[in-house]
């Protein structure tokens, strides 16, 4: 028999790992924003462009992993949430 306490936990959980996410995206956002205005700048070298992209590159590797562990976090809370309507139902069916 599961418990809610387990699915408000859950929901907790994925609460933060989404806060995670969103944070990062916003620094992505940010990033390829200035690395657009470099683009346009004439005075900016190359290896500059380079370590931005670069920059660019690992934020958008580390968003898409914050990406995947809270669709996982949904997937487990969606897991639980059947699993305590299941119970519910069962507890009801005996009553």
């Amino acid at each position: 028999m599961i418990h809610l306490d387990e699915v408000v936990e859950a929901l907790y959980e994925r609460s933060e790992i989404q806060e995670t996410f969103i944070m990062q995206y916003k620094k992505l956002i940010d990033s390829q924003t200035q690395l657009y205005t470099q683009i346009e700048d004439p005075s900016i070298r190359e290896h500059e462009l380079q370590k931005h992209v670069r920059d660019v590159n690992d934020l958008i590797t580390s968003s898409q992993r914050s990406l995947i562990e809270f669709n996982e976090a949904t997937r487990e809370v969606n897991r639980l949430v059947a699993r305590a309507l299941k119970s519910l139902e069962n507890n009801k069916k005996e009553i």
